[in-house]
């Protein structure tokens, strides 16, 4: 299990306003305090708490807590959150997060969902734009899924590993991923959106967005069915 703490502190922002006073020629400047919240993310060993990040990058957003308090990473290795932070942490909120899977959520009927984990292929990385159709005519429900991230730190590296994925519905809520071979599809870099455009001849395209990419186009080999006006 994975534990978000928000650590809340104030900034003051550079003046927005300035009034000038007739009489004196003085400027009155407006200065504001506003709520600022930085990102504790723990991870769970043997019922302990570590910081996810490292010294280096604690450092980076909490710069005067950590420097006095660890000059090196020897007196920083093996410390848990609540040691890092000390009494700090009940400035904190914490949050629990149980699953990071990618799944699908079925209504059950009684008020309730029951979630289902997409493949595995499928949790490679992040995800950011789905398609839904039915790519082989046999009437199922079937997703393309595709994303990927590389804001991050070179500490945590690029979350890239996923070419997109083609996955087969079975009628129920379970789906099965075709390899890049079985299905042609290689979406590199950041996909952000996925659009379908069909044809009057019946045949069915994709265009998939890219962060700082170009657009790219697939095309599903399989006719569709012609719907009826």
């Amino acid at each position: 299990m994975i534990h978000l703490l928000t650590y809340k502190r104030s900034v003051v922002i550079q003046p927005t306003f300035i009034k000038a006073q007739p009489k004196t020629g003085r400027s009155t400047a407006i200065i504001k305090k506003i709520p600022h919240f930085d990102q504790i993310l723990s991870v769970s060993k043997k019922g302990k708490y570590y910081t996810f990040l490292g010294k280096e990058e604690i450092e980076k957003r909490f710069p005067m807590l950590m420097k006095k308090k660890f000059v090196d990473y020897a007196s920083y290795a093996g410390k848990t959150t609540e040691e890092v932070f000390g009494e700090d942490l009940k400035r904190t909120k914490e949050l629990s997060l149980q699953t990071l899977s990618s799944l699908t959520l079925i209504n059950n009927g009684k008020g309730g969902f029951e979630s289902i984990p997409l493949p595995s292929p499928a949790q490679w990385a992040p995800i950011y734009a789905f398609a839904v159709g039915d790519f082989n005519n046999d009437n199922k429900t079937d997703l393309i899924a595709a994303g990927n991230f590389s804001g991050v730190s070179p500490f945590e590296g690029h979350y890239d590993a996923s070419y997109g994925s083609v996955l087969l519905g079975s009628g129920t809520a379970a789906f099965s991923a075709l390899s890049p071979l079985q299905s042609g599809l290689t979406l590199n870099g950041e996909v952000r959106d996925i659009k379908s455009l069909k044809t009057l001849s019946g045949v069915l395209w994709y265009v998939v967005s890219r962060n700082n990419g170009s657009l790219l186009f697939y095309k599903n080999s399989i006719k569709q069915k012609k719907t009826s006006r």
